[in-house]
């Protein structure tokens, strides 16, 4: 397979924590989630203050009261991802997942490349989707968390797989959940496809929160034209 088609099936650099500690720390991550709420940060230090005010702390320990507070609902949510990112970035190194980028400034033929491992340092920051590496700066970085026999494996299913008409947002964002999911394990040839769907719905929102924040979308129909066909070849070459 090539190396555009396995960059697309990645995960962003940027997401890939993320990612990674929703599925492998799933009731972990689920708990920080509803400590830290729905509320921003000012919100948070603002509710603080007044309440901090109610009970006779004024000034510069009324903000001090807020930023504990404040630390306090994240700290749970930040420590997973640092243990994601430990996690990931281990397998980097030892090959076990693979990450792909490019090595100049994009046009509209140029291929990402593969890392080597030994790009990955203990300090590798996570919060873009950049990597310094030598004297170059790789750019749109991302994770492959699959080893390459898994991409091996459904090669010749995704070269037989037709041609489908449709929004190629969906489509690419769906094949990219799949591989995601499966890859953590997530995907259970023993069950239906369709049982697979809430899963993709949230996955695709873990991802991409903007595109994909109204609950039940995309829709059944439009995950399933994109979804079973590899959900298929993968319960065909669980049978071999």
């Amino acid at each position: 397979m090539d190396t555009t088609k396995i960059w697309k099936r990645s995960i962003w650099l940027s997401n890939s924590a993320h990612t990674f500690a929703s599925h492998f720390y799933k009731d972990e991550w689920q708990a920080a989630k509803r400590l830290r709420g729905e509320k921003v940060s000012l919100q948070v230090l603002h509710e603080e203050a007044i309440q901090a005010r109610s009970e006779g702390i004024e000034g510069w320990d009324a903000l001090l009261t807020g930023v504990k507070k404040l630390s306090d609902l994240n700290t749970p949510k930040e420590q997973l991802l640092q243990r994601a990112s430990k996690q990931i970035l281990q397998r980097l190194q030892d090959g076990r997942y693979r990450a792909f980028g490019f090595d100049r400034p994009r046009t509209m033929d140029t291929i990402p490349v593969q890392i080597p491992r030994d790009a990955w340092r203990d300090s590798t920051n996570f919060d873009s989707n950049k990597l310094h590496y030598q004297s170059m700066t790789l750019i749109d970085v991302r994770i492959r968390m699959a080893p390459e026999s898994a991409d091996m494996e459904v090669k010749k299913q995704l070269h037989a797989e037709p041609k489908r008409t449709g929004r190629p947002t969906i489509k690419d964002d769906v094949e990219a959940a799949f591989h995601a999911l499966n890859a953590l394990g997530e995907i259970n040839v023993n069950l239906s496809a369709k049982a697979h769907f809430e899963l993709i719905r949230q996955h695709l929102r873990s991802v991409h929160p903007k595109t994909y924040s109204e609950d039940g979308k995309p829709g059944d129909e439009g995950i399933r034209a994109h979804f079973s066909p590899l959900f298929k070849a993968l319960k065909e070459n669980s049978k071999q």
